[in-house]
């Protein structure tokens, strides 16, 4: 999985923080055009006003500070109710809720999951999934997203 080099992330992190936003996460969508995807929050929410906001400061800095985003242009988003989650604080905070996750290499055959957060420790997560406690390594999780209302 690509990351951002530590420096080139401390600088948009900084950045972002300064603006009154946490940065969230972020993930690299491959395509046409690669696309480096920041995901902002704050307690009040977000809005496309406030991503436009960090948007605009985010290319200043990049410039001048000749932030190294290889061959990728970014966009800056909420990430939304359906939020994926990247750090194992991100699991804590929403023990108890229902997520879906996609794992890098198949258990017992299967990539996708979607259950009840039941514990955050150390490198792995565990979910009730059928009355059946399922535990992941995190370093396997590809993708996790919280399951709002009915979807699945």
């Amino acid at each position: 999985m690509w990351h951002l080099d530590h420096d080139s992330e401390k600088v948009l992190k900084k950045t972002i923080e300064g603006l009154g936003y946490e940065l969230w996460g972020y993930e690299l969508l491959a395509g046409h055009q690669n696309t480096l995807r920041l995901y902002i929050d704050s307690m009040g929410g977000v809005a496309i006003d406030d991503c436009a906001k960090v948007d605009q400061q985010l290319r200043a800095v990049v410039r001048v500070e000749q932030v190294n985003l290889g061959r990728y242009r970014f966009e800056v988003s909420s990430p939304g109710l359906d939020r994926i989650l990247f750090k194992p604080e991100q699991y804590e905070k929403y023990k108890g809720k229902k997520i879906k996750l996609r794992l890098r290499t198949p258990i017992e055959n299967q990539k996708k999951f979607v259950g009840v957060i039941e514990t955050v420790s150390g490198n792995e997560l565990s979910l009730k999934i059928d009355q059946e406690i399922k535990t992941f390594l995190f370093s396997n999780i590809d993708k996790a997203n919280l399951v709002i209302g009915d979807q699945q």
